[in-house]
């Protein structure tokens, strides 16, 4: 039989970790937060109960590294942006949550404890101070990244501050040492390791992260080291270790995206270890039968319990009021605020050993840290509860567009950049599982040793992603045709994105992308993210999104805006836009903070970009719509090649918004209405055109549309001199198309489509190939623009059908030309 209490190491953990297993069972089945359920055990297994464990140097070592975990996870998880965003309403907290406590514990101190001036100047500091006790409840929930919790969190970092510089003074103060050399030495040795923690741990991080870090251990490991040498860093620098674990949270905070793996195994090891090791041994400290000996002791219990409670309420109560927060906002930000734990603790002990505090204030602090954690536990519980029920049901009753995700893998070796894209696009929460992919094209020879290759692949996929805690689902089919395999896969499962990797290489012959992308295009109508993978994107700061004019009246542009905000978000990287005038206000609400720079004219996009030097730190987004949706120009389709060739250092991602019924918009109807009329009549059909130079076929065919207005047709014919014409587009090969704005026709009181043919082909500036086919389209100058880019985006569509090309370029008359544009798509 072991002796009371237990000193074997072994049997010290076994206990431990017998109670980590136990306890939060037993409150889950009992309704009451495990936490308090921890601190409870503490008191029952620790000195002052059964005596089964002391706070020995090896239990006060972990409990003090779960001080530091729960500071450092405090810091990781917050969201910085809206940390930054919401700044003022941090320094309204915790200002209030200072003021209130400091002032009514000195009160009290002098009028109900008889403490002198310098002691109830160091009883109201514990009053001020506060631990994020009851956090992991919070980050449990998903509430760790809402503008609330960014504020709470800031106030609380403030406050404790300022209490900590309280205890510095005081502790000079009595020991005699007040001179302004102590302060200048404090002042500059504190500010300087802060910055030197902030700074230098975010480059050394980003570094580390981007070129030594081998595998998912060693980052880990690494991001433990940063926490301790901070901490170590703020204790040389005269302020306490907690700050400095803070300070690392927040240095590596871009650099550990929330569904990231390393944030898991974060989690993972904090949760399931040293935060339960820091809140038994801080039920260690009570003694519950102090106040039942001691009425001195009870009563400095009573007071300080009721002064903790009661500030600490009225601070959060009055933030409530002037920030605008609801009663279930108002109680989390008590519940958060409310708990006294390690700085407290801290510093009672400095006053005790200053000789500024007697036994009774030690018994009595300890006592109140127990009231204000079992409190803060049941506050916590309940208002994070409810407000965590709220998210979920506005998460539910909008839209979630990214998170059933397919991943189309080929290549081993991008297929970790892929899976890292997915992951940080699905929504933090979801249960949605991650579908990576392999077609394996049919064939007689091979085919089974390919398919092996690719449940391999898969293999090592699945190991990734479950190790960021996400389910996972496989993929594996076989088909003729790699593209229409993946659409048939993405239609099974009803995946609403897919991830496609891209070396951003492109040939001559290839349109946009290359043969399986191009395809995929082509056929699908779920969303589409093209990643040419240059660097981790964790290691990236700035989202880049680079705007073509019109595609924002896409009616799916708004879904893809919303992936990327919660791209930025979960990157912890400020968002960049480079668009036109007219596109600036076309984000949500969520983008309000997002840098926003005006280009003077699209040809200038490209250019503006490299004024910005994009490099491995950044992540350029291209916002592109596919052929023949609205909003397309033949301008997108060069674009990537464009981008890829001229950063080629950079992240970049082509994203391409959902199509039809996938992009739920009420534009859709319209465009519907539109695409069901015929496209060309007849009557503005001609076959035998006997021009030989474009300018003199888009002149035959004004006229047609314009027969009987020769003021009219004059008027447009110069404004086409003035012009020069229109640069035509190339659609297809072999077919090109000029649109014009007409202005003061009778004739045009809608947009009207006239097409032209040529066996002999025109003459096309710019191109050395001829095009025998020239669609012209017109529209009135005051008509919307979206039906014009209607009428773009169903020529382009008609296009993509090979048949119907053959067709019309086959077509022996008029009636047979438009007939073959109304004929149904081949399937």
């Amino acid at each position: 039989m072991a002796a009371l209490p237990l000193h074997d190491p072994v049997h010290i953990f076994a206990l431990v970790m017998l109670v980590i297993l136990v306890v939060p069972t037993l409150c889950r089945l009992a309704r009451v937060p495990s936490s308090f359920g921890l601190i409870l055990i503490g008191i029952v297994l620790g000195p002052h109960g059964l005596a089964l464990l002391e706070r020995d140097a090896t239990m006060r070592l972990l409990g003090t590294v779960g001080l530091l975990y729960i500071m450092f996870q405090a810091g990781l998880e917050i969201d910085l942006q809206e940390f930054l965003r919401h700044r003022g309403n941090s320094l309204v907290f915790g200002f209030l949550t200072f003021i209130f406590p400091m002032a009514l514990g000195i009160a009290a101190a002098l009028l109900l404890l008889d403490l002198g001036v310098l002691p109830a100047v160091l009883l109201g500091s514990l009053f001020a101070s506060h631990t994020l006790l009851t956090f992991p409840t919070v980050s449990r929930l998903g509430l760790a990244r809402t503008p609330l919790v960014a504020t709470v969190v800031g106030g609380t970092m403030l406050t404790d501050t300022a209490a900590f510089v309280v205890l510095a003074a005081v502790a000079a103060l009595s020991r005699g040492d007040s001179s302004l050399g102590f302060w200048v030495r404090f002042l500059v040795s504190a500010s300087l390791a802060s910055v030197l923690a902030l700074w230098g741990l975010s480059r050394l991080g980003r570094w580390f992260l981007r070129h030594a870090a081998t595998d998912d251990t060693v980052e880990y490991v690494f991001a433990l080291t940063a926490v301790f040498a901070s901490a170590v860093l703020l204790q040389v620098a005269g302020l306490e270790p907690i700050i400095g674990a803070f300070l690392a949270g927040l240095a590596l905070n871009r650099l550990v995206p929330e569904n990231s793996i390393l944030m898991n195994r974060i989690r993972f090891v904090g949760n399931a270890l040293f935060i339960p090791f820091f809140l038994i041994t801080v039920g260690m400290l009570v003694n519950p039968r102090l106040p039942f000996e001691s009425h001195d002791a009870a009563r400095v219990a009573l007071v300080m319990s009721g002064v903790a409670l009661l500030s600490k309420a009225m601070a959060a109560g009055l933030t409530r009021r002037l920030l605008g927060y609801d009663r279930d906002e108002g109680g989390l930000m008590y519940g958060l605020s409310v708990n006294q734990a390690a700085a407290t603790l801290a510093a009672v002990m400095v006053g005790f050993e200053l000789g500024l505090f007697s036994e009774a204030v030690v018994t009595g602090t300890v006592l109140m840290i127990l009231v204000t954690c079992f409190a803060g536990a049941w506050v916590t519980d309940l208002f994070a509860g409810r407000l965590a029920r709220r998210q979920v049901r506005r998460s539910f009753e909008g839209s979630a567009p990214c998170d059933r995700i397919m991943v189309p893998l080929a290549n081993p070796a991008t297929a970790g950049a892929l899976i890292e894209l997915a992951l940080l696009l699905r929504r933090p929460g979801s249960q949605e599982p991650l579908y990576p992919a392999a077609v394996v094209p049919e064939g007689p020879h091979g085919m089974l040793r390919a398919v092996a290759e690719a449940e391999n692949m898969l293999g090592g996929v699945v190991v990734h992603a479950v190790a960021a805690g996400v389910p996972v689902f496989p993929v594996t089919r076989v088909d003729t045709n790699v593209a229409t395999g993946l659409c048939r896969a993405m239609t099974d499962f009803r995946a609403a994105t897919a991830v496609m990797g891209w070396n951003g290489e492109v040939s001559s012959l290839q349109r946009v992308f290359g043969r399986v992308l191009d395809q995929l295009l082509d056929q699908s109508l779920q969303m589409l993210m093209v990643y040419r993978a240059a660097g981790p994107l964790r290691a990236v700061q700035r989202l880049i999104v680079l705007e073509p004019p019109l595609v924002d009246r896409h009616p799916g542009m708004a879904v893809v805006k919303q992936c990327l905000v919660g791209l930025s978000q979960q990157l912890g990287a400020g968002l960049h836009r480079l668009c036109l005038a007219d596109a600036v206000a076309s984000w949500p609400a969520a983008a309000a903070g997002a840098g926003v720079r005006v280009l003077p004219s699209w040809s200038a996009a490209l250019s503006t970009l490299a004024e910005l030097a994009p490099g491995p730190g950044d992540a350029v987004v291209v916002l592109a719509v596919r052929r023949g949706a609205l909003g397309w120009q033949p301008a997108l389709d060069r674009l990537p090649r464009q981008a890829a060739g001229r950063f080629a250092d950079v992240n970049l991602i082509i994203a391409y918004p959902p199509e039809g019924d996938q992009a739920a918009s009420p534009a859709a109807a319209p465009a519907a209405a539109a695409a069901a009329a015929p496209l060309v009549r007849p009557e503005d059909v001609r076959v035998d055109l006997d021009r030989t130079e474009l300018d003199g076929a888009v002149e035959a065919l004004l006229e047609i549309a314009l027969a009987g207005e020769p003021q009219a047709l004059a008027q447009v014919l110069r404004q086409c001199r003035d012009a020069a014409v229109p640069a035509p587009l190339e659609l297809v090969p072999g077919v090109v198309l000029v649109h014009l704005h007409v202005r003061a026709a009778a004739a045009l009181a809608e947009s009207r489509v006239l097409l032209g043919l040529n066996p002999r082909g025109f003459a096309v500036r710019g191109s050395d190939s001829p095009a025998s086919c020239l669609f012209l389209l017109l529209s009135p100058a005051d008509q919307p623009v979206e039906v014009h880019l209607r009428k773009l985006a169903a020529i382009a569509g008609c296009l993509r059908d090979p048949a119907r090309r053959r067709g019309l370029l086959e077509a022996p008359d008029a009636v047979a030309a438009a007939a073959a544009l109304a004929a149904p798509a081949a399937p």
